[in-house]
């Protein structure tokens, strides 16, 4: 699925690509949380749940 960036999330977006170089783990965190975030909209939309994700 597209990874989408909702206007209200876009300044903290532009933080965690400015740091990209010197915290690319922040940046990764960043995208898989908005990516999670439009899965579970999207599975929410069609009638479906998402699993609880447990930290590691």
């Amino acid at each position: 699925m597209p990874c989408v960036i909702f206007p209200y999330m876009r300044n903290d977006y532009i933080l965690a690509l400015e740091g990209v170089y010197a915290e690319p783990e922040k940046f990764i965190r960043f995208i898989a949380e908005m990516e999670w975030k439009a899965e579970n909209d999207f599975t929410r939309a069609v009638g479906l749940e998402m699993p609880e994700l447990k930290n590691t």
